[in-house]
């Protein structure tokens, strides 16, 4: 069994609601969007493994090279 932490399993209401209501995006484009949690769901387990690490480090290191990917300005 894998466990993955709550922040990820549980995001796909934030996503939606976030893609509908401060994107404006349509239905389907909010669905598309909560889809692609389960890559990141896929890839969490497969870090852990990789690094040797849980997989709630694993999914706190997405999510920094996220933020950090995010708060980088773009060239």
């Amino acid at each position: 069994m894998v466990w993955i932490p709550d922040y990820v399993a549980g995001a796909g209401g934030i996503v939606y609601a976030l893609g509908r209501e401060s994107e404006n995006h349509g239905h389907e484009a909010a669905l598309r969007r909560v889809e692609g949690i389960g890559d990141t769901v896929g890839r969490v387990p497969d870090l852990a493994r990789a690094t040797g690490v849980t997989p709630q480090r694993a999914a706190r290191q997405i999510a920094g090279a996220r933020l950090t990917a995010a708060a980088s300005p773009v060239t």
